[in-house]
């Protein structure tokens, strides 16, 4: 005759660890929110070089929208709408440029799921039998979907680097291209790699 299994017993987080994994939850997503931003100041800065003409009047375009995605469209149109003639000196920049708005592109996918993603507390998540934040996905939203058994705070500090990193080579080539013939053109940056562990139990799930 089979033996009956034993009950599973799950040990339900005291307010303090419930309120330490908000807390880590919400200080990662502030800090993609920070690197995001940052990153955008900087992509308005490359905007003024390559607009031209008074940057007081180009700071006035790039922030006459309140859009992140159509200031990007508008830096975009910018590298467009500039005669080939003038990248002759820097033959790489069109398409770096480019690679730069698609790369930020892929970003901004990130930081939005990462924003607006619903989340929860999953009792006994971590390796370690620990609870964390997890995406609640269970009614579907899109956002959450995307996150389903990742570990958020390792998923949300590889976007903040990420755009970090994008911010740099911002930085770059808006010095390469206003000071060009002064300052070398710089390498594309390569992806920041995630890190690799067990994906959490997403099982029992509580409010924080």
């Amino acid at each position: 005759m089979k033996q009956n299994a034993e009950p599973k017993i799950v040990r339900w987080p005291s307010d303090q660890e419930t309120a330490a994994a908000f807390e880590a939850y919400a200080l990662a997503i502030g800090k993609v929110a920070h690197a995001w931003n940052y990153l955008h100041e900087k992509l308005g800065q490359l905007f003024v070089v390559l607009a031209g003409g008074e940057r007081a009047v180009s700071l006035a375009i790039w922030y006459s929208t309140q859009n992140d995605r159509a200031q990007r469209n508008m830096l975009r149109a910018a590298v467009n709408g500039w005669n080939p003639s003038h990248w002759e000196e820097l033959p790489k920049a069109t398409a770096d440029l480019e690679w730069l708005l698609d790369r930020a592109d892929e970003v901004a996918e990130h930081r939005n799921n990462a924003v607006h993603a619903p989340c929860s507390l999953y009792v006994g998540g971590r390796k370690d039998g620990g609870s964390e934040m997890g995406a609640a996905f269970f009614s579907g939203n899109p956002r959450a979907k995307k996150l389903r058994g990742k570990r958020l705070l390792e998923e949300f500090e590889w976007c903040e680097r990420y755009a970090e990193t994008l911010s740099r080579f911002t930085g770059q080539l808006e010095t390469a291209i206003a000071f060009s013939g002064t300052y070398p053109w710089p390498k594309r940056p390569s992806k920041p790699s995630r890190k690799t562990n067990d994906t959490p139990r997403q099982g029992d799930a509580k409010q924080p």
